[in-house]
């Protein structure tokens, strides 16, 4: 065979492999694409307790925001809590539309429509705006802190379910915090990239991190005062301070949050084929979900240690002990 033809043979063959590959993605980017407009319904919480949530904006007037001394600092506040089921209360959204359309215009249109679900289609739990249960006196408050710049719908299904097992779940976005912040006035607050972390190193990315700690502690002792003031106001003490927790969320949130569990599942199966996903995410999520309940049961309810040592029984994923 003369080097010509072994040439040829050559072309022909990177040539096909070209085209099987090209077929390859169009048909992954097309399968993409129609799971992107595929309806997604949470997992159901797993308590007995009907579950609703409020959105509300709070302003600090005594405190210019820690990251950005020269604006106020306006809390967007998402609480989820133990309610009473009713035919006709208002379904939530995930995420109101005009923060789906603010998510879309910042992540682009490669990731919003082919890494990720329409946000429209993905259908919590929770209704809009319903009475406090009466099933409990008084009720543990867990605030809930996103990692890093994370929106706090994103972990809808979290807070979902403890609420469905009587507890009043305060998350919220901060502006130059959290990713982008949404408010009723149509303001839209994208953070900056000078204060995301992770495109940080070193030095820098300590520096930065210190300041973000400090403002978020900041932000949550705001919020554990407005809460005080809500509940004084209601003469009630069913949100009682000593009954608080601090739930940290750390820069790896793919535990907790929904975020596999509203990626597109051809993209799931890439992922598991490339040996960067473990669990299926619904059973991960389950594991982590009872997990950080019974955790908050034992602390916060007086429920016998031992169901947390029962973990590895029913999740044998499990393992017992320290490393």
């Amino acid at each position: 065979m003369t080097r010509r033809r072994l040439l040829k043979k050559l072309l022909r063959g990177a040539f096909a492999l070209a085209v099987v590959a090209l077929l390859g993605l169009v048909g992954l980017l097309t399968l993409l694409w129609i799971e992107h407009d595929t309806s997604v319904t949470l997992p159901a919480p797993s308590g007995p307790l009907a579950v609703s949530r409020v959105v509300e904006t709070w302003s600090d007037s005594h405190r210019p925001d820690p990251l950005v001394p020269d604006q106020p600092t306006d809390l967007v506040v998402w609480i989820w809590y133990p309610s009473t089921g009713s035919p006709n209360q208002k379904p939530a959204e995930y995420l109101p539309a005009d923060w789906r359309r603010a998510l879309v215009r910042h992540q682009g249109g490669l990731m919003s429509t082919f890494l990720m679900q329409d946000l429209s289609l993905v259908h919590p739990h929770s209704v809009m705006d319903g009475p406090l249960s009466p099933e409990q006196s008084r009720y543990p408050v867990v605030i809930l802190r996103g990692g890093l710049g994370a929106l706090i719908a994103q972990y809808t299904t979290l807070a979902e379910d403890l609420a469905s097992h009587g507890y009043v779940v305060v998350g919220f976005d901060a502006p130059y915090r959290t990713v982008l912040v949404v408010y009723p006035d149509g303001r839209v607050v994208t953070r900056p990239p000078s204060l995301n972390p992770e495109t940080l190193s070193g030095e820098a990315k300590v520096r930065l991190a210190t300041r973000l700690l400090s403002a978020w502690v900041s932000d949550i002792g705001f919020v554990l005062d407005r809460l005080d003031q809500l509940n004084a106001s209601t003469s009630s003490d069913r949100l009682p301070r000593s009954r608080m927790a601090l739930t940290v969320r750390g820069a790896n949130h793919f535990t907790f949050s929904d975020d596999l569990l509203i990626r597109p599942r051809a993209l799931l199966r890439m992922m598991r084929m490339a040996g960067v996903l473990g669990l299926e995410p619904r059973r991960g999520f389950a594991i982590s979900a009872e997990s950080v309940r019974r955790f908050l049961d034992v602390h916060l309810k007086g429920a016998p240690a031992e169901s947390l040592e029962a973990l590895p029984t029913t999740y044998p994923e499990l393992r017992p002990g320290l490393p």
